[in-house]
């Protein structure tokens, strides 16, 4: 069962590692001559973790990812409902939303927010928690979420996934 710890016991701090073994394992993931908007933002995204050096995963989608903590081995999967904690960030470091921040939990059915949540949550188990950079394609596209995100922004959400309340089985 989850235990209830205080959101300040966890580093959500996004590993480092040199440039070069940074730019090793992301340039071929970059696009040439493609201006579509997936790709366009692919590249900015690779770019911006380049230029940080963020030792993160990345989805085949192009979502970038730090797992803090796997979780238990039961995974959310699309049409399961779960209950998370999470902190939205734009990459210039500005938080959007936070529950923390409210005090309260959020709880919805895999499949019902946006893609790139949908895509992300079933890499956690029960408990777990991830660092998660999202493309704006697979966020709030190019129109943003009302004054708290502009149109065409890449996100960062650092989530906790507290517990899966349903199984689509």
């Amino acid at each position: 069962m989850h235990s209830d710890r205080h959101e300040t016991e966890v580093d959500w701090t996004i590993p480092t590692a040199n440039e070069d073994a940074v730019l090793m394992k992301f340039s071929p993931f970059l696009v040439s001559s493609r201006n579509d908007t997936a790709s366009l933002e692919n590249n900015e995204l690779i770019n911006w973790v380049i230029d940080h050096n963020y030792d993160l995963e990345r989805t085949p989608s192009g979502i970038f990812y730090h797992i803090v903590d796997k979780g238990g081995s039961e995974k959310p999967k699309w049409g399961d409902k779960v209950k998370v904690h999470y902190r939205g960030y734009l990459l210039d470091g500005t938080l959007f939303d936070s529950t923390y921040k409210r005090e309260t939990t959020f709880s919805f059915y895999i499949g019902n927010v946006i893609t790139g949540w949908n895509q992300a949550l079933p890499l956690l188990g029960e408990g777990g928690k991830g660092v998660f950079i999202i493309p704006a394609h697979l966020a709030y596209e190019n129109e943003g979420f009302g004054d708290l995100v502009g149109p065409g922004e890449h996100l960062r959400f650092d989530i906790e996934l507290i517990e899966i309340l349903e199984n689509e089985d």
